[in-house]
C-alpha cells in the first residue's frame, strides 16, 4: 500500500483498526469541535472518532 509523504498508517487505541492519518488537513478536521485534541495522544480511526462525538454530543444536549 502507498500512502502520500506527510501520511502515516496509525493503528486505532480503542478497536486496532489500522488506517491513514494526515498531520495537515487530515479528515479529522472536517468533523465537529466538541473535545480539545491532545497533541500527544493516539489518533481514533474514522468509525471510532465519530461514535466519540456522537457520544459527547448526545451527552452535551
Amino acid at each position: 500500500m502507498s500512502i502520500p509523504d506527510n501520511s502515516s498508517i496509525k493503528i486505532c487505541p480503542e478497536c486496532g483498526a489500522s488506517f491513514t492519518c494526515t498531520p495537515i488537513e487530515c479528515w479529522c478536521s472536517n468533523l465537529p469541535a466538541v473535545m480539545p485534541v491532545d497533541m500527544n495522544a493516539e489518533c481514533y480511526c474514522p468509525l471510532c472518532l465519530h461514535a466519540i462525538i456522537a457520544e459527547k454530543m448526545k451527552v452535551a444536549k
